[in-house]
């Protein structure tokens, strides 16, 4: 089977040309680009799939991420937190012990809140859905450059992946723009694509 659009070679079940990014499998009914080009019987899943999330859908699908783990993790910080101002407050009580004393809970709270996130991410997109509760709300998946479901691995390099994005002050998000498959900087370096 052969690419549409540039004629590259494609591995059997591919849903898109790792080349150049487009359908493997035209619309039943449209001229082949590049006639002469074989193609095998257009796959429903790979035609559903052949849209590349924009950035907009992915920015309010992140945000909807945001909102859910927030109302889990919220509750937590109150918990850490509270005990601990009424302690700061008071200089009588208020020793240097104590400060590393809350200095270390608010650690363990970043760590759980990173822990959980990693979790929430990773386990949702390498699940049968293929994406978290935020990118299922707004008809998103998370494959691979196949358009096959990513492993738990590949789903975890994402994640932290996102961590090198985000030190770009925005730019790694922002070049999904410029890209033919709409990839973001982590997207890159996961070898994954967030399609609709």
């Amino acid at each position: 089977m052969f690419c549409p659009r540039c004629g590259a070679a494609l591995p059997e079940a591919a849903a898109f040309c790792p080349s150049c990014g487009a359908a493997a499998r035209p619309d039943p009914g449209s001229p082949a680009i590049g006639a002469g080009i074989p193609f095998s019987t257009p796959d429903p899943v790979a035609s559903a799939t052949r849209s590349y999330g924009g950035f907009w859908r992915r920015f309010w699908a992140y945000a909807l991420d945001g909102i859910i783990l927030n109302v889990v993790t919220l509750p937590l910080g109150i918990l850490i937190g509270v005990p601990w101002a009424s302690l700061l407050t008071d200089d009588d009580r208020f020793a240097a012990e104590w400060l590393a004393a809350y200095l270390g809970s608010v650690m363990l709270f970043a760590c759980l809140g990173l822990a959980l996130s990693w979790l929430y991410s990773a386990l949702l997109q390498s699940s049968s859905r293929q994406a978290t509760l935020g990118q299922m709300a707004l008809g998103l998946k998370v494959t691979d450059l196949h358009g096959r479901r990513i492993s738990f691995a590949r789903a975890t390099g994402r994640f932290f992946a996102t961590t090198i994005t985000n030190l770009t002050f925005l730019i790694g998000y922002l070049i999904a723009a410029f890209t033919a498959r709409k990839q973001t900087f982590h997207d890159m370096m996961a070898g994954t694509l967030v399609v609709r």
